[in-house]
This record gives C-alpha cells, structure tokens and sequence, in this order.
C-alpha cells in the first residue's frame, strides 16, 4: 500500500500523457451528443470519486447529476426514457456487476456511456461507448489509493475537456508536483498517528469538492486501522451526528484554504466547545491554532483539482495507524481486492 501510495505522483502523470486527446475526443462527442442530464453509477471507492464527479459536472459543465440505483435494473428491470443521459461508470476493476449491467442496460434504453476504469477490456469498458483509463498500473494492495486519484484526474480530464475549459485544463498539470509534495508528509504523519493508536470510533469532516474526500479517507480507515471512521459533510454533522463528540472524541477535518473554509472554521470552533480531538489538515492558521494536531498542506490552489493530491494525506494517515495497531494494512480482514456483488 505504502508502495502504490508514493506512486501517485508518477502514475497521475502517465493519465495526464496517455489520456488526454481521448478526453477531448470523448469530450467532443458529449457536446455533440449534448445531454440534458447525467447519472454515475460506483461502488465502494469509486463512488466516492462519482460523488466528486457529481459536485464538479454540476459546477463545470453546468448539468444536473443524479446517482445510480442500479438495483432497479438488477432486481426490479426497470425501465427508463435515457435517450437525452450521459450514464458514467466508474469501476477501478471493470469487473463490478450491477455496475456493468447498469451500464448496459442504460445503453440499451438510449443512454451515451462512458467508462472510467483501470482495467482496459474489461467488462465495463466493453459495455460503454466511451472509456477513459486511469494509468495506475496493477494495483496490489486491497485497499484502493492509486487508482482512487487517477479515477479523479480522469474526471477532471473529462469535465474540463467537454466544457472546452482550458484554463482548468492547464492547472490540471500542477497536479503531481501537488501530490509530490503531499508525500512529504509522510514523516510527519507517521509520527501524529501514534497518539491514536488506541482510538476506537472517529468522524471525518469536509464539505463542498472536499467532502468526496472525508468519504474516502473515512473509507481507508475503516479498511486499513479498523477503526469505526465515519466521513460527512460538516453540515450534515451538524445535523444530529455532532451529538457522538464528547471531549477527546477524534474528528479529523480536511479545511483547505477555500470558498468552504469559513464554514468549517465556525465548526472547528464548536467541536473546540465540545473539547473534540481536532486532527485538521488545512494550511488555514485559524483552524491550524484550534487543532490538537495539524497536517499542513504545503500549496494552495483551486478547490476543484484540489482534492487529488491532498487526499494522500488521508491514505498515509490510514496507513500508518494501520501500523500503529500491528495491523497489515495490505491485507484488511475480511476483504478482497475485487467485490462481485450483483
């Protein structure tokens, strides 16, 4: 896992190269095919990317975007009108069931599909019109890290490029040299996660672009440390969740320097109220000076792109508290690298 995790910065750049006229070339064609919606169907890891997926066609391309239910299909064969939909897949296996079967059968009833996969001939990437492949090479550790940020890049890719955005598509490129400088903190982090090695339960907050990523991290956590870790959006938190923080409950809160920030400043200072563990990574001296302990994100830059590289800081996190409670964070109990589910 710590192998694949340092390979991110290289392994972004070989999607960069190698996908980039397909991106524009499937970008062209939604234009042409111009959708009046869009649904992305996931599991497990990559929904979390579908959900970034979500909130960046949203704002870039300026289109509403539902998630799948793909047990309509598989259960219930329902059928719907989806001849003006662009229907995503996003499975870093290609192998998901339900998902490839979503995909399909979307196709079947109209649907402009699109892949977004590791695997190139898989399954998924045989049912769709369209694929994007994220170049992460074999990935061996069960939990998912490189192929989680090249499955973003490749939505960022695809977003930019079908919205003809090329300042966005220019700032793209600044993205392994941000994940290089988030492997930096490896040292640091390795360090922090000893004083909690004992913890049993712990929430991870974010909102906005970055809440996909209090999901993901939330997610490795679980994988990794076996730790009961639950991601949320900070408002949501506010909204009956907060009730579980009593002094020295962990939260750990991603607050980069942004449009969000403000509002997860104000629940930094009252998760300090309620004497909450605050572990924060931002690079936010306001939220910094709240925290019991703080992960400093060495750049700053667009909120949109941002969370690719920082999210590495989460991964290591969950690592190294893997380690911390002698546990072997490349085999997690009870899991297996590719989940057939239908």
């Amino acid at each position: 896992m710590l192998q694949e995790i340092t390979e991110q910065p290289q392994r972004l750049k070989d999607t960069l190269s190698n996908q980039w006229e397909r991106a524009k070339r499937i970008g062209d064609e939604i234009r042409r095919f111009a959708p009046e919606c869009v649904i992305v169907a996931a599991r497990g890891t990559s929904d979390n990317v579908a959900t970034y997926a979500r909130y960046l066609l949203q704002f870039e391309n300026h289109i509403p975007v539902a998630s799948a239910t793909p047990s309509l299909y598989t259960f219930y064969d329902a059928k719907m009108k989806l001849d003006k939909t662009l229907v995503i897949g996003i499975s870093q296996s290609g192998q998901t069931p339900d998902i490839v079967y979503f995909l399909k059968k979307a196709r079947d009833q109209g649907a402009l599909t699109c892949a977004i996969t590791n695997t190139e001939n898989s399954p998924l990437e045989n049912e769709a019109h369209f694929s994007l492949i994220a170049c992460s090479g074999k990935e061996e550790a069960v939990a998912a890290t490189k192929t989680f940020t090249t499955c973003l890049l490749a939505t960022a890719m695809l977003s930019f490029h079908w919205a003809d955005d090329k300042e966005m598509l220019k700032k793209l490129e600044t993205i392994p040299e941000q994940a290089e400088q988030m492997l930096t903190l490896s040292p640091l982090i390795s360090e922090i996660v000893n004083r909690y090695t004992y913890v049993e339960a712990m929430a991870v907050l974010s909102r906005g672009f970055f809440y996909p990523i209090a999901l993901e991290v939330a997610l490795k956590i679980r994988e990794t440390a076996i730790v009961d870790a639950d991601g949320f959006s900070s408002v949501d938190f506010m909204h009956g969740p907060i009730a579980v923080v009593k002094q020295g409950f962990p939260v750990l809160l991603i607050a980069p320097i942004g449009k969000v920030y403000s509002n997860l400043l104000g629940i930094a200072k009252e998760l300090r109220k309620r004497k909450a563990e605050i572990i924060s990574l931002s690079q936010g001296k306001e939220v910094m000076k709240l925290s019991n302990t703080s992960i400093p994100i060495p750049f700053e830059g667009d909120e949109c792109i941002m969370p690719v590289p920082i999210v590495i800081a989460g991964q290591l996190f969950a690592f190294y508290l893997a380690l911390s409670r002698n546990l072997n964070p490349d085999r997690p109990r009870g899991l297996a690298k590719v989940t057939r589910v239908w």
